[in-house]
């Protein structure tokens, strides 16, 4: 919705709301694209398997459970001034409110009520699902998801007895979301022009102010993860964006330019070890300079400019996988040593993390040259070049300062002892 009102000549004022809302569930197949042969005689009742020999698929069902929901309230103002001799200049302003909650959950399909675990998140409790395929026939290369055909209901274990339905639960706590946000912004820029409009300035200046609600989880009465609404982080993050740019026609043909800025990124969904604090935000500083001519009225154009851009603040998910995350390699270890009695459980807390990715910084540099050629109403010719050279630098100083000081903690337990992704110095040697 939006309200639209000019105020004299030369002044316009807009007041919008926009509400947006969706949810969304998307299965995700979870063994890759394997084919595997059966090569049981008997099925564990005993009887002879009718499908021995036979190829199939098989995997478990997982499922992202997306929703979002977003309130957004704009008042934004315009202004137009020319004061002859001394310049014609444009204001505008805005003013921006947005409210917005985001939660997702993955899910996975299991037994309901864990008949074969105490806990519902127990592999023993995992729904897999088998499709028989023939190789010739692609078509039957399927599963028979839970979202296409449904959840299991009143299946017999042909070994005890027990009728068996499925249903969907959250897999892990990691990744469970319901954290809401506001953000406030001001923007004020203002455009100048000088000497029968050869010298454009334009100015611009915008601050935001973020503040993040992200909740904990935790396990109810029935051992499920849900979201703990009693144990909340506050965060607040602010961020300024500057920019300056200026074109001046040396001719009406040629024209040179330059512009600089200072920018921000609003924080990224990545947690940092060692306390998994969300990611600060990222910075950047970024100019361009460069020159542009227009030929033969207008039949031929060209552009080249030089542009560097140094951001700082990064994050990305690396160092967030099973290989190299120093969460779960941290606690398959520390796990592994309070099974060995190697350590107790409250020392091991002490060298527990949490963390879903790394920060880092960037460098970018280079040139662009753009030719446009018009030589009839019916053709354009168009041709342009790049180049672009950078770097990366400062990387994962919060991860190089947690294996400084764990990966010698971990090489004084027995290295032999074995994880459920290999012995401790295989996990060792898997980030190293």
């Amino acid at each position: 919705v939006s309200l639209e009102q000019q105020i004299g000549r030369h002044t316009f004022l807009e007041l919008a709301y926009n509400h947006q809302q969706f949810q969304t569930f998307n299965q995700q197949v979870n063994s890759g694209a394997r084919v595997f042969v059966d090569p049981n005689t008997t099925l564990p009742t005993g009887q002879p398997n009718p499908n021995v020999g036979k190829h199939y698929i098989e995997s478990e069902s997982w499922a992202w459970d997306y929703g979002q929901r977003d309130d957004m309230t704009r008042l934004s103002l315009a202004h137009e001034l020319d004061l002859g001799f001394w310049g014609k200049y444009r204001f505008a302003g805005m003013g921006e409110y947005d409210w917005r909650s985001r939660r997702n959950a993955l899910k996975f399909e299991v037994w309901a009520d864990h008949p074969y675990n105490a806990a519902f998140e127990s592999q023993a409790n995992v729904v897999t699902r088998r499709q028989y395929v023939t190789p010739t026939d692609p078509d039957n290369f399927y599963y028979k998801n839970p979202i296409a055909f449904g959840l299991i209901q009143g299946l017999t274990d042909p070994i005890t007895g027990r009728t068996l339905s499925s249903t969907w639960i959250p897999r892990n706590a990691a990744n469970m979301r319901d954290n809401p946000e506001k953000q406030k912004s001001l923007l004020l820029a203002t455009q100048a022009r000088y000497f029968k409009e050869r010298l454009v300035l334009g100015v611009g200046f915008r601050v935001d102010k973020l503040q993040t609600l992200t909740r904990g989880t935790m396990k109810n009465a029935e051992g499920l993860f849900v979201n703990d609404y009693a144990n909340n982080t506050f965060r607040e993050y602010e961020g300024k964006t500057k920019t300056l740019g200026a074109v001046y026609h040396v001719t009406p043909n040629i024209s040179v330019f330059y512009n600089r800025s200072d920018n921000f990124g609003l924080p990224p969904n990545i947690f940092i070890v060692p306390n998994g604090e969300r990611a600060t935000n990222p910075e950047g500083q970024g100019m361009d300079t460069g020159l542009a001519f227009s030929l033969f009225d207008g039949k031929l154009y060209a552009r080249a400019n030089y542009f560097k851009t140094d951001m700082v603040n990064n994050a990305n998910s690396n160092y967030g996988g099973t290989a190299n995350n120093p969460a779960l390699i941290g606690n398959q270890i520390l796990d592994a040593a309070i099974a060995a009695g190697q350590i107790t459980a409250a020392e091991a807390n002490s060298h527990r993390v949490v963390g879903t990715g790394a920060t880092y910084a960037q460098l970018v540099k280079g040139y662009e040259f753009t030719l446009t050629a018009n030589p009839s109403r019916n053709w354009r010719l168009q041709g342009s070049y790049s180049y672009t050279d950078g770097y990366t630098s400062e990387v994962a100083p919060e991860i190089q300062a947690w294996a400084a000081k764990e990966i010698p903690f971990f090489e004084k337990f027995d290295q032999g002892l074995v994880t459920p992704n290999g012995t401790i110095a295989q996990r060792i040697d898997s980030f190293l």
